[in-house]
């Protein structure tokens, strides 16, 4: 038997725009030439995309009917990784999977990083990733653009590319208010923090603000520490104004403003970001 063990939980959910990788529990496939031809890697490679047609054993429903009569829910990717003669599935995804969601999770690219056929990193995909060892980001990549090429139907290529584009920069003095133990990433007051709280880097804190109100945020902040916690804050009901208020630019960063002590400065900067394009050299 090829042995499955979930080793790692994908708990990123975002809110209507990003894939949903949840914890799959471990099962085991058996053994069969069907399943280590589709999932073979060879020794020299460390990652690569696996699209169907799937092996019978991979097609079985993890999750029951979400209602009566309703058809079974299969995951639309699944992560294997091979650990010597042993397959281990990490993750699995319902939902709408994209390039979009291996870019984020394997470049650590956000969605305002993204320029060029960006469309073409949302187009909804099924396939399988197959992963040995621990691939480096320039692998990852590789791997990237078999999917876009998969979804695009022509040789796609991700290109880093130096670009005058306008950003949003907090700057100043970090000086929080006084008691605050986490930054609310909040338009109107009667939003209400959703999902647990998040921690990370300065950087990384402007990536996901900037995700989350669709700009590039760079925060130059001095005496800041070198590390954050912050919470999404949405409305639960409501109508569609309200829903966008609470992702309005003008507003979050005005809330972020008031609580860090930064400023906001509009301005034009060369920044990197990541083209979509057709590969010059049809690989």
């Amino acid at each position: 038997m090829v042995g499955l063990t979930a080793s790692r939980t994908y708990s990123k959910g975002w809110i209507n725009d990003h894939a949903r990788h949840t914890f799959t529990m471990a099962r085991r496939l058996p053994d069969s030439p069907q399943v280590r031809a589709f999932y073979q890697l060879p020794e020299d490679e460390s990652v690569r995309i696996a699209p169907p047609p799937f092996p019978a054993e991979r097609m079985v429903p993890d999750k029951p009917p979400s209602r009566p009569g309703a058809p079974p829910l299969w995951p639309c990717n699944r992560t294997y990784r091979w650990r010597g003669d042993a397959l281990e599935e990490e993750g699995a995804c319902y939902g709408r999977w994209a390039a979009k969601d291996m870019i984020r999770e394997f470049l650590q690219l956000y969605p305002q990083e993204l320029a060029g056929d960006v469309a073409a990193a949302q187009i909804p995909l099924t396939a399988d990733f197959v992963i040995r060892g621990e691939p480096d980001r320039a692998q990852y990549q590789v791997a990237i653009e078999q999917l876009l090429s998969l979804a695009t139907g022509i040789p796609t290529a991700l290109v880093y590319r130096q670009v005058s584009r306008p950003v949003i920069v907090l700057t100043g003095k970090w000086t929080p208010a006084s008691g605050l133990s986490g930054i609310a990433i909040r338009g109107p007051s009667f939003a209400q923090p959703i999902g647990p709280p998040e921690s990370g880097s300065m950087t990384g804190f402007a990536k996901f603000l900037g995700d989350w109100i669709g700009r590039i945020v760079i925060i130059e902040a001095s005496q800041s520490p070198a590390q954050v916690t912050w919470q999404r804050h949405h409305i639960r009901s409501g109508t569609k104004e309200q829903a966008e208020q609470c992702r309005d630019a003008d507003l979050v960063c005005q809330c972020v403003a008031e609580q860090t002590g930064l400023s906001r400065v509009d301005k034009t900067m060369e920044i990197t970001q990541l083209f979509v394009e057709p590969s010059l050299q049809g690989h």
